[in-house]
Formats: C-alpha cells, sequence, structure tokens
C-alpha cells in the first residue's frame, strides 16, 4: 500500500498548494487572473480525480488483504444469537455516527432454537457486518428520497429449521433488481456510483458462508420494498 499512500497524499498536498496559489492570484491583472484561474480549477479537478481513484485503489488492497487472511482461524463452538447481536450492534452504532440525521429503527428477534454451533467467529461476524453495513446503506438511501417522517429499518432474525440455522438481514430499501441479483455475489461487482466502496463486501461474505461454512447465502428482494439476506 505504500505506492498508493504516496499517490494520496500527493493528490492532497497539490490541491492545498493549488488552494494558496489561487489566494495569490487576486493580486494579478483581471485579464490574466480569469486565464489562470481556468487552469487552476483544470489542474484542481484532475487532483480530485486521482484522490477519489487512489483512495478506491486503497479500499480495493485492504479488501484484498482481508479477503486473503480468511478462513485462517479455528473454529468455536458458540452461542449463535450472541455473536450475531454483537456484530449487528457494532454495525447500527457505526451507521447512527456516520448518519446521526436519520432515526434508525433496528429490529432484532432471536430463535432461542439456534443454540450453539461451531463457526469460524471472526470470519463469520465480517460477513454480518458487511450486509449490515449494506441494508442500513440501502435504507437511508430510500428515506432520503422520501424526505421527512421515512424510517430506515432493518429487521434481523435467526431461525432454526430442522437441521439448519438461518441468519435473515432485510431492510426496507429500494430493492435489487433482478438482473442485478444474478450478479450481486461477484467480485468488484457494485452499483454504487463515485463510491469508494470496492466491491468485494458481499463477494467475501458469500465465500465466508458457501465455503468456509459450507452454506447458502441469497437474497430475495422486491423493488421499492425490501431486501433480505438469508
Amino acid at each position: 500500500q505504500n505506492p498508493l499512500n504516496f499517490v494520496n497524499n500527493f493528490s492532497d498536498l497539490s490541491c492545498e498548494l493549488l488552494e494558496e496559489f489561487e489566494q495569490e492570484l487576486q493580486g494579478v491583472e483581471d485579464e490574466k487572473r480569469e486565464e489562470l484561474t481556468k487552469l487552476v480549477e483544470l489542474v484542481k479537478a484532475n487532483c480530485q480525480h486521482i484522490r477519489e481513484h487512489g483512495r478506491r485503489a486503497t479500499s480495493i488492497v485492504s479488501a484484498m488483504v482481508m479477503h486473503s487472511r480468511s478462513g485462517h482461524s479455528t473454529p468455536d463452538h458458540i452461542a449463535l444469537n450472541e455473536l450475531v447481536d454483537e456484530f449487528v450492534m457494532l454495525s447500527y452504532h457505526g451507521v447512527r455516527l456516520q448518519f446521526p440525521q436519520f432515526q434508525l429503527e433496528l429490529q432484532r428477534n432471536y430463535d432461542e432454537a439456534v443454540g450453539n454451533i461451531s463457526v469460524l467467529a471472526q470470519d463469520l461476524s465480517r460477513a454480518i457486518v458487511n450486509i449490515c453495513n449494506n441494508a442500513w446503506e440501502a435504507a437511508i438511501l430510500k428515506a432520503a428520497e422520501q424526505g421527512p417522517g421515512a424510517v430506515p429499518t432493518v429487521h434481523v432474525r435467526s431461525l432454526k429449521v430442522d437441521d439448519t440455522v438461518h441468519i435473515l438481514i432485510r431492510d426496507n430499501g429500494p430493492g435489487i433488481d433482478t438482473a442485478v441479483q444474478e450478479r450481486i455475489f461477484e467480485p468488484f461487482f457494485t452499483t454504487k456510483r463515485n463510491s469508494r466502496n470496492a466491491g468485494l463486501g458481499l463477494s467475501m461474505s458469500y465465500e465466508i458462508v458457501t465455503q468456509l461454512h459450507r452454506g447458502d447465502l441469497s437474497v430475495r428482494s422486491e423493488t421499492g420494498k425490501f431486501t433480505e439476506f438469508d
């Protein structure tokens, strides 16, 4: 990551120098100042693009490093509901700090029959946080479009059916188009424009659930109403 850090740091420094240069232009003749100001704006725009893409690259590298470390922990026989709730709350409080202007509603229902099971706690917790963060982002996006009175809501529940344990995370966001659902677990696939998101969160979660735990991860959604990961 060192080369990327240099790119990011020098793009930030260049933007600061350009702002100082703009201030110095105030003493230049009007005609010349206008011409130089246009050039400065072009260079500033380039610096901003470098900054955005540099940070996105950093995000991708960090996600890939984390991805490569998955699966090296040993299984723990733990109370699954407690693990899920701990990291659901971690995501919830993080989002509350990031978006204090929204009144978030978190609903939690855990099936006591789930009990203790063997899981890779560190990896599974990462998947839970990834999916919860996505759920909150979708719910907040829809609430922002609807305006005052809209409440971003995420419902998390566990359920035991025969010998199978389900963790379901549902949001009241805008939903996911069918064509997007088919690709949502692909590495680097993202629908978020101008985002620093690496597009690895859901693919990493999918690998954690399906390969490391030999489970299933699926998505159900209805456009304009909800999305639920199971």
